[in-house]
């Protein structure tokens, strides 16, 4: 990031960056379904499988390097260094607050696009066809909302970014209770495509508060931190909602599209512990620049 942006633009990179796995997920879910519905879901691992062999690799190697004009890469750090570089990443400013807000940020992703396709199908009556183009819309609001979201954090004061965590969240909490209540399907749809756009919306300020937080030669290893430690715990988030969905359709007098809706609930829960961090965050930096003397 550091050899092709300006430290000015802190934003924009990160949500160039993020804008990937929405795109990867509006394309892959039509495509997927095209080829369960027209073959079977073994052929879709093995196509999917093919295209990282055939497209993914070859686009690192083509395009994943640094521009010429960047400083050349230090040799292997002794491994001494290597201690004092995680111990440092360790003491960055808020780090177990960003690393739990990291967690809830991803399980809402994780959970809500591993359902996603299920819920449109079995929910909401959907065939596995309108289920595929219907599952990218949510994706490609999230790149629209990545996008709009990284110029946004950059015209922003450094101090009211932890806002875009509170809003956001609240708008997902909202988008998601409402189509959990709403009887037409299309709606209901539509109504996790807007969670989706507000997912996208704080999305790059995840990068873009960690970065302004750590120390700049530990930027990475507290990313490392953060992400690792947040990804781990959010991974449990499909499981947790597939046992939300068995235990409250498959019980007695249940239905799917209850167990369903109970599960997408859970996301909801995801998102106070959001709201709740980043009002924490906004609070903390507000009393720091105030006990801090001016520039």
């Amino acid at each position: 990031m550091k050899a092709y942006f300006g430290s000015e633009e802190n934003g924009k990179p990160n949500a160039f960056v993020n804008m990937g796995t929405g795109l990867g997920l509006a394309i892959g879910y039509p495509f997927v379904g095209y080829l369960v519905v027209g073959h079977d879901w073994q052929t879709s691992f093995h196509v999917l499988g093919l295209i990282n062999i055939v497209v993914g690799i070859p686009l690192v190697w083509a395009f994943v390097r640094m521009p010429a004009a960047a400083p050349e890469a230090k040799g292997p750090e002794p491994l001494d260094q290597v201690g004092r570089i995680v111990v440092g990443a360790l003491k960055t400013r808020y780090l177990l607050l960003l690393t739990v807000m990291t967690a809830a940020f991803l399980a809402y992703l994780w959970g809500a696009s591993s359902w996603l396709p299920a819920y449109l199908k079995e929910a909401r009556g959907f065939s596995m066809r309108e289920t595929g183009w219907l599952a990218s819309l949510p994706p490609y609001a999230t790149v629209f909302g990545v996008l709009v979201g990284g110029i946004l954090i950059d015209r922003l004061p450094r101090r009211n970014v932890p806002l875009l965590f509170v809003v956001c969240s609240i708008g997902i909490s909202a988008s998601v209770m409402t189509a959990i209540q709403m009887v037409d399907p299309y709606a209901a749809t539509y109504s996790l495509v807007a969670a989706s756009l507000f997912w996208g919306l704080m999305s790059p300020a995840y990068p873009s508060t960690l970065q302004y937080c750590a120390q700049p030669e530990l930027v990475a290893s507290a990313f490392g931190v953060t992400n690792g430690v947040g990804s781990l715990v959010a991974g449990f988030m499909p499981a947790i909602m597939g046992w939300v969905i068995s235990a409250v359709g498959g019980g007695e007098g249940g239905s799917a599209g209850a167990g369903f809706f109970a599960g997408f609930a859970a996301l909801i829960g995801t998102q106070v512990i959001v709201m709740l961090c980043g009002l924490t965050l906004w609070a903390r930096e507000r009393h720091r620049a105030s006990i801090l003397p001016a520039p």
